[in-house]
Order: C-alpha cells, then sequence, then structure tokens
C-alpha cells in the first residue's frame, strides 16, 4: 500500500472511529444523581415519591426534558391522566420527536377516552416509524390499552413489524 492509499484509509478510519466513539457516549448517557434517584423510585412504583424527586430537579433544572418526562410517568403510575397529558404534551412540544412522550400519550388519551387523540398519536408513531425516523424503533411494540381482569393484569399491544410464531400484530 503506498503512502496516499495508507493516509486515505487511516483518514477514514479516524472518522470511523470518531464516529462510534460519538454514538457510544450518546449511548452510554449517564442521568445525575437526582434523575437517577428519580427514576429507581419510579421503577419501584412509588409514584408520589418519584413525583416528588422530578418536580424539584426540574424547579432546580428549568426546562429539563428528561424531568419534564419523568413528572409525567410519575403522574401517568399515579392515574392523574389530564396532570399526565399536559407534562406529555409539553415535552413533545419542546422536543417532537420524544417518542417515548407519545407512546405514554397513547395510554393516557386511552385511559381518558379520547378516542380522536388516540389515534392521532397512534398514525404519528407509525408514520415515524414508516419513515424511519431516528430514535423509534421498528421492532417496539406500542401499548394500547391496559386493564385488569379477575386480579390479572393484562396488556394490548400493537407490534408495527409482525413477529412472533405467526408472524402477526
Amino acid at each position: 500500500m503506498n503512502q496516499r492509499n495508507w493516509h486515505s484509509t487511516a483518514h477514514g478510519i479516524g472518522w470511523i472511529l470518531l464516529s462510534a466513539c460519538i454514538a457510544i457516549s450518546a449511548a452510554q448517557k449517564v442521568d445525575p444523581p437526582e434523575i437517577h434517584s428519580a427514576r429507581q423510585a419510579l421503577a419501584a412504583k412509588q409514584y408520589q415519591r418519584a413525583e416528588e424527586l422530578f418536580a424539584d430537579y426540574v424547579q432546580s433544572h428549568p426546562g429539563n426534558i428528561d424531568g419534564e418526562e419523568g413528572i409525567g410517568d410519575a403522574e401517568l403510575g399515579l392515574h392523574e391522566y389530564e396532570a399526565a397529558e399536559i407534562q406529555y404534551r409539553s415535552v413533545v412540544f419542546a422536543q417532537p420527536e420524544f417518542w417515548i412522550a407519545h407512546k405514554n400519550l397513547v395510554i393516557v388519551e386511552a385511559a381518558l377516552g379520547r378516542w380522536s387523540e388516540f389515534d392521532r398519536e397512534r398514525a404519528l408513531l407509525r408514520g415515524a416509524r414508516e419513515r424511519g425516523a431516528p430514535g423509534i424503533d421498528t421492532r417496539d411494540s406500542d401499548v394500547i390499552d391496559t386493564f385488569d381482569i379477575r386480579g390479572e393484569h393484562w396488556i394490548v399491544r400493537e407490534y408495527y413489524e409482525p413477529v412472533g410464531r405467526s408472524l402477526t400484530r
């Protein structure tokens, strides 16, 4: 390999490595301790505590999307659907492609019986998947309803990409 080809190859490899480092650093995003504690409370189904922790964080970090979305998640867990809707709408206003907020809006609108909004949010998610929007995976499922029957909790999901033995949606 002559020096020119080697330089060109090394330059290309350098760009690939830089791109990989950027992707890795984005994937390894570390939450601040306050957000981490709030997420732990959320995971433990301590929704009231999670809401307080996220709200405290947002108060000291106004406009923080992760904190705003976390408040919505806690309110959703508390079945405070109107409050959760306000939070999620605020998040998607600030970041229209924050897909988890759109997915949660589907659940909120179903709980509130707002079927036109429910359909609009689902159509938005489907359109994002069809155009290959960044941050949304075609293999993900969307929760479209949850209910309890005889003490058992059931979750209804829609799969954009057919999955399972029968390749069903």
